[in-house]
């Protein structure tokens, strides 16, 4: 079954990548400005940064969007291994003109530590933009790679895999007002509670701590909401979510707020923070600012 899933959501992947190549050169809507920015976010116990770039191509009569993304974060290790927890994402994407009534685009994202823990995820969406409301669906399908160790030294891959489908809907019909909501579920191919140390305590003998706690963050199923309201030219944002370890089954929940403004023409600055905190955890406080060019 899960084999027959992998097939049918990378045959959809492949074809969802056709037509956005396809709509690409049957687009008439103008496109958006091409994008920028570069984002800083800490908390008390990590520190990191990403930089997106979001840029139209039109070249031979196609027009669509190509976007570039990288990101990395040290986080300190909960228990006294003194291991940091690096982690590092690389993503690439094609999309056919957001500004179009139907709206294809395609995604692959490598995210994870080095001989630790990856992930390496390849996604489809389509998008169905009117007036006042966008619908998008987007299927995923992800390849989780982790190290073991056996208590002889010796190292081996275990790789597993692991299918999504996320659906989200957004209205923009109010004056000043945008509303957002994305819910996403996963499965997987193996079962993943096995990797829960708090019941499987011998589990530290064959994983690194690192491994141990970034494969707390596979989740079950995700559920955010988010508000913007527009002052013009300043945007206020809120953003409240909640994902389901498939770990251990326990609740992450994050706030989060955002402020946005232009500095310029072509220059704008964001800043933002928030919490977050998991089930029989200490809530923790993150703040973030990003700068942006548009041309």
């Amino acid at each position: 079954m899960i084999g027959d899933s992998k097939q049918v959501i990378t045959s959809l992947v492949i074809l969802i990548t056709l037509l956005c190549m396809r709509s690409a050169s049957a687009s008439a809507a103008p496109l958006l400005p091409s994008q920028g920015s570069t984002t800083f976010q800490f908390d008390d116990d990590s520190a990191g940064y990403a930089v997106d770039l979001d840029v139209n191509l039109d070249a031979t009569g196609k027009r669509f969007r190509m976007a570039l993304s990288q990101s990395a974060d040290t986080s300190e290790s909960a228990d006294d291994s003194e291991q940091n927890l690096d982690s590092k994402s690389y993503s690439f994407g094609l999309s056919s003109n957001p500004a179009n009534p139907v709206e294809f685009s395609a995604n692959y994202e490598d995210w994870g530590q080095d001989d630790t823990f990856s992930i390496g995820t390849l996604s489809g969406t389509v998008r169905f933009n009117s007036t006042d409301w966008s619908f998008g669906l987007t299927p995923y399908l992800r390849n989780i790679d982790i190290s073991r160790t056996n208590p002889s030294g010796r190292a081996n891959n275990v790789s597993f895999d692991s299918q999504g489908l996320s659906v989200d809907l957004g209205f923009y019909g109010f004056e000043h007002f945008f509303i957002h909501g994305r819910y996403i579920n996963y499965s997987y191919s193996e079962d993943v509670s096995k990797l829960d140390v708090a019941s499987r305590p011998a589990l530290s003998l064959f994983f690194t701590p690192a491994t141990l706690s970034f494969s707390q963050g596979l989740e079950d199923s995700a559920l955010s909401v988010a508000v913007d309201y527009s002052f013009n030219p300043v945007t206020v944002g809120i953003e409240l979510s909640q994902s389901r370890s498939a770990v251990d089954d326990s609740l992450l929940n994050v706030t989060s707020f955002s402020l946005t403004w232009p500095l310029s023409h072509k220059w704008g600055a964001t800043t933002g923070g928030g919490w977050f905190n998991r089930e029989d955890q200490d809530e923790i406080r993150f703040f973030s600012g990003s700068l942006h060019y548009r041309w």
